[in-house]
């Protein structure tokens, strides 16, 4: 692998010598952080959600299959807008304004070369120690090396968006997979009651509490027999009451998305679908009673039965190999975003009473600093929760690699390292959001003009246009 420049920190104030001014300048640093993110649910927003309604039984016609990439400055505008949330985010973990998460060091520094164990020994990496750019060739593209990561999909504002979108591709070569294979679908959604008093924390143990006792339940058995249930992926969200609403508010609403995988020939009929969904409420609400919960017939549990199910039936009986996959493909596109796309989500209710976690985050970190107690519950209620789950064996049956949270940011190794940073050279990147902008003006004109972004970043200015950032 080629050698790199070293940015450091000598290098990097030797400007200043030469009567350059080298001051701090916050406003560069703070200035537009509220404003930059105000796009950022709004480009992430998945233009999937008119595919997955057709599928989810609220819309009465097949779109056409949506392109996965966004629009390139959309994506770029995103991704800024996600570092400068990361940096106040872990700027108020430090002030202990927000419990203490892993992500307060999440792209700021380097994974160390070496680590100490507990015996005094030492063990290897295998990374460089250093912050690296560097160029894939095959991509034509740029990315870190040995930069932190939280591997966060819960609260990190850029881990959670790689790692959602990788999860929603592997959901979505699965279920194409298993859909061209025979089997058949439905997604069902769980709930329990809760008030503006429930304690997050409280009702996410109770309710994982009930979900697996339901498993072991030999009612759900004898349903998983009768209905040819042998797959199923679940994920769980989290929405708030919107704080500029003025109604009656309901508190934390946690609940999951699951796809249940049927291994049966045909698609059911309405009368089937009917009587093994009142199976399933019932069974699901004793579940919930075991645990000290409480939910209503019809909204605790919520079986949706794709009408595209039907619709393969057909192509199969045809023999059309090729609408069999286009059918695949629609279905497992929107169960792939409906149930780990969380990101691209907004809060959904009546009269927007509901809004994500996302959307909290981002008013807490930028202008309403009231709400970040609300987001402290949220951070300390998920930690350690296992937000997408698989059933065991499904992996390897659908021929997908199994790859940790961990080990998907930390990316594939590049062919060229075109930059090299120390932490103390890095400390300018960081402070000013500029992790996602390096790499975007890498793409887009190479070493040359990440050289000169780099070098007006240091003289504090404004790296797109090389004008002085005044305080």
């Amino acid at each position: 692998m080629a050698s790199a420049p070293i940015f450091s920190q000598e290098k990097a104030t030797s400007p200043a010598q030469k009567g350059s001014a080298l001051k701090p300048r916050r406003k560069g640093r703070d200035e537009g952080v509220s404003s930059s993110v105000k796009t950022l649910h709004q480009n992430e927003e998945a233009s999937q959600s008119e595919t997955s309604s057709a599928f989810l039984g609220t819309s009465e016609s097949l779109p056409p299959l949506l392109t996965a990439s966004e629009d390139l400055e959309k994506a770029k505008k995103a991704r800024n807008a996600r570092y400068s949330l990361l940096r106040e985010l872990s700027r108020n973990i430090w002030n202990t304004k927000l419990p203490l998460h892993s992500a307060r060091h999440c792209s700021r520094r380097a994974i160390p070369s070496e680590r100490r164990k507990a015996d005094g020994s030492t063990l290897k990496t295998k990374m460089p120690g250093t912050i690296q750019i560097q160029h894939r060739e095959k991509t034509h593209s740029h990315n870190y090396h040995g930069l932190s990561r939280c591997a966060s999909a819960l609260v990190c504002p850029v881990c959670s968006a790689i790692i959602q979108t990788r999860r929603a591709a592997e959901v979505m070569t699965a279920g194409q997979y298993l859909l061209a294979h025979g089997f058949q679908v439905a997604m069902v959604t769980q709930t329990a009651s809760h008030s503006r008093a429930t304690s997050l924390y409280d009702f996410i143990q109770r309710f994982q509490a009930a979900q697996h006792d339901m498993k072991k339940n030999r009612a759900y058995r004898t349903w998983q027999k009768k209905t040819g249930a042998r797959f199923t992926i679940r994920a769980v969200e989290t929405t708030d009451d919107n704080f500029d609403y003025n109604g009656k508010k309901t508190g934390w609403h946690f609940h999951s998305h699951t796809l249940v995988f049927f291994e049966r020939d045909k698609a059911f009929t309405e009368q089937e679908a009917k009587h093994f969904t009142e199976l399933f409420q019932r069974i699901w609400l004793k579940a919930l009673e075991g645990v000290g919960l409480s939910g209503s017939l019809e909204r605790a549990a919520d079986v949706t039965l794709p009408r595209a199910n039907d619709l393969l039936d057909t192509a199969r009986e045809s023999g059309s190999d090729e609408s069999i996959m286009n059918l695949c493909a629609y279905v497992s596109k929107a169960f792939g975003w409906e149930v780990a796309g969380g990101r691209s989500k907004k809060g959904r209710g009546e009269k927007d009473r509901r809004i994500s976690v996302w959307e909290l985050q981002e008013a807490a970190l930028t202008n309403r600093p009231d709400l970040l107690w609300r987001y402290a519950e949220y951070m300390r209620a998920v930690k350690g929760l296992n937000w997408l789950r698989w059933s065991q064996g499904l992996k390897d049956f659908c021929g997908i690699k199994e790859v940790s949270d961990a080990k998907l940011m930390e990316g594939e190794e590049g062919d060229q390292v075109v930059w090299e940073f120390t932490n103390a050279s890095f400390k300018k990147i960081w402070a000013g959001g500029y992790q996602g902008k390096l790499i975007e003006v890498a793409d887009a004109g190479g070493v040359n003009a990440l050289e000169m972004a780099i070098t007006a970043i240091y003289l504090d200015c404004d790296p797109d246009t090389g004008e002085e950032i005044k305080t």
